[in-house]
């Protein structure tokens, strides 16, 4: 059978499922190169290769062993491809010698990569497409044993596991758009037509429900907030921007949003205003981070307590500490270590913390500004402290690398 590529016609559909999984024309990845070096290992094949075949060539997505030029430019045409074949009867192909093979024997891959002894194992896609091949090469003829091809398939759906979780790391990025698109339009559109009501209604019950129903929508876009923050870290989407913040504006900001929030609950905020003047650090982020660790130091307060925000410099290091702290009853001394943990959920019996979530995007977005944070709980108090690498500044004119 000829190999001509102008006989080789892919359905569009396997291509389009091809080229959603993002590998064709992607970097080497330490994941697939450790499964061709491990299959040249175990088989005692000079050649390993995971190849995704699209309309006119085979891409290497790894490749053990194979020569040059082939091995730099990571690809082939169809005129040099056995992989092909595997691919379009999604079966294994398995070959004692090309030359003999009427399939394959006039394959130019035979006289310019010296292959002779094949067995690929088809790499299918859950939806059932065939995108390419996992496959073992020598250079002279060679009969497979049955353990050989089983080792070799193994290794195949290993190559398979991970190019699912990449498709699954795809959906979930698309997820992402759709609630950053599809939750946060919606939600604004609400917030600015109950700032409306409220502007035209006379004070009466109904301006009450607007409230309500404000306060409800601000409380579903913060956890749409949160999701999508927590996705972005994930997927290494935050983008951090350190520059000289007022830190009169950042304290500012947080007394206005929660003095109000602290009286309803009868708590005290002490929002300490230090003597410097600048902050370095991304002032978005910061925002964030203080009004996380507000919001819970509010929320596990007692009637009467103390919320305390205050900013120091620590005198041993010259870095600068930001502390909130609260009184009242203290954190088990077994949770503290597990606090800032993504999935860390209390034993069975145990009171929940208001959200869990919130504290380990604080530390993701601290650790972010090259920072650290700690949390230290007694009986009288409980503070979780955030010291950033930079300095605090007097001027309001220096630039943070005079930090």
């Amino acid at each position: 059978m000829s190999t001509d590529n102008r006989r080789y016609s892919p359905l569009p559909a396997r291509i389009e499922a091809l080229r959603e999984t993002g590998l064709l024309d992607s970097p080497c990845e330490e994941a697939f190169d450790r499964l061709t070096r491990l299959a040249s290992r175990l088989l005692r094949v000079p050649v390993s290769l995971v190849t995704l075949v699209d309309e006119h060539r085979q891409f290497f997505k790894s490749a053990t062993g194979l020569p040059e030029p082939w091995a730099s430019a990571r690809e082939t045409p169809l005129t040099h491809s056995f992989c092909q074949h595997a691919v379009r009867s999604g079966e294994p192909l398995i070959i004692f010698d090309a030359h003999e093979c009427p399939l394959v024997r006039k394959n130019l891959a035979i006289r310019d990569l010296g292959v002779v002894a094949y067995a690929g194992i088809p790499l299918k896609l859950p939806s059932g497409h065939t995108v390419g091949s996992f496959c073992a090469i020598d250079h002279v003829p060679r009969h497979w044993s049955v353990e050989e091809i089983s080792t070799l398939k193994e290794l195949a759906r290993s190559a398979m596991t991970e190019i699912e979780l990449k498709l699954a790391l795809a959906n979930q990025k698309d997820i992402l758009a759709t609630v950053s698109h599809d939750l946060k339009n919606p939600i604004t559109a609400i917030l600015l037509n109950c700032d409306l009501l409220r502007r035209q209604l006379p004070p009466s019950r109904a301006q009450v429900l607007v409230d309500c129903l404000e306060r409800a929508t601000r409380g579903m876009q913060n956890l749409v907030t949160r999701v999508l923050d927590r996705a972005r870290i994930d997927y290494g989407l935050v983008e951090v921007e350190l520059a000289r913040v007022k830190v009169r504006d950042l304290f500012g900001s947080l007394a206005d949003i929660f003095i109000p929030l602290a009286a309803a609950r009868r708590v005290r905020l002490d929002i300490r205003q230090p003597d410097t003047e600048t902050l370095v650090c991304d002032e978005t982020r910061m925002g964030q981070i203080l009004s996380n660790l507000t919001a819970d130091a509010i929320e596990h307060s007692p009637e009467g307590g103390i919320v305390t925000v205050r900013m120091r410099i620590e005198p041993a290091t010259g870095k600068t500490e930001i502390s909130v702290s609260r009184t009242g009853a203290p954190i088990p001394a077994a949770h503290l270590p597990h606090l800032f943990e993504r999935y860390w959920r209390p034993p069975e019996g145990m009171t929940r913390r208001r959200d869990e979530l919130g504290l380990n995007i604080v530390a993701r977005l601290v650790r972010a500004q090259d920072g650290e944070i700690r949390v230290t709980s007694t009986a009288e108090s409980t503070t979780f402290t955030v010291q950033l690498s930079k300095q605090a500044g007097t001027s309001d004119h220096e630039s943070p690398s005079a930090a």
